[in-house]
């Protein structure tokens, strides 16, 4: 009985295997070229030139948009998965605040929500010194005093930032 060689699992398995991926002038076949054609479009949803894109929204909207998920806290995640899509780690920019905030679902080791809310996302900066001499910032940013070393949170965005030691 012949032995009947096995082809490898395709990373993508709706690629074929069995054709090559370039021909003899380097030219990718119809597939793959249709393939990263779809990936490069896809990816300029939110990459851009300038860099990654992320959607502006005012804080009235992110309010709206964290109330749909007020429900579901002290619920189980199972419950909210079901009614209601995750968006754990999208990142948005609140324009009317200038920062950047992430929403984040918590959930406990027993599948009970926690929280479901716009996190800011925090900037970690360094300064030779105390930073409330000549360092911008805003409100939530971290700086480092590399001399000392301490640790500052801005209180109040400026150039120089308002700057407390925690």
């Amino acid at each position: 009985m012949a032995v009947v060689p096995k082809n490898s699992q395709s990373i993508f398995p709706d690629y074929p295997r069995d054709t090559p991926t370039v021909d003899k002038d380097g030219t990718f076949n119809a597939v793959v070229d249709l393939g990263f054609g779809s990936l490069f479009q896809a990816l300029q949803d939110n990459f851009k030139n300038e860099g990654i894109m992320i959607p502006s929204l005012s804080a009235v909207d992110m309010a709206a948009i964290q109330s749909l998920y007020a429900g579901y806290i002290d619920g189980t995640y199972e419950a909210l998965a079901l009614a209601i899509k995750d968006i754990s780690g999208q990142t948005v920019f609140d324009k009317d605040t200038y920062i950047t905030n992430q929403f984040v679902i918590a959930v406990d080791t027993n599948g009970i929500v926690l929280l479901a809310e716009w996190v800011p996302l925090a900037m970690q900066l360094t300064s030779v010194g105390d930073p409330n001499v000549a360092t911008a910032g805003v409100i939530n940013w971290l700086c480092l005093d590399t001399t000392g070393p301490t640790l500052y949170a801005c209180t109040v965005t400026g150039n120089p930032g308002t700057w407390v030691s925690v």
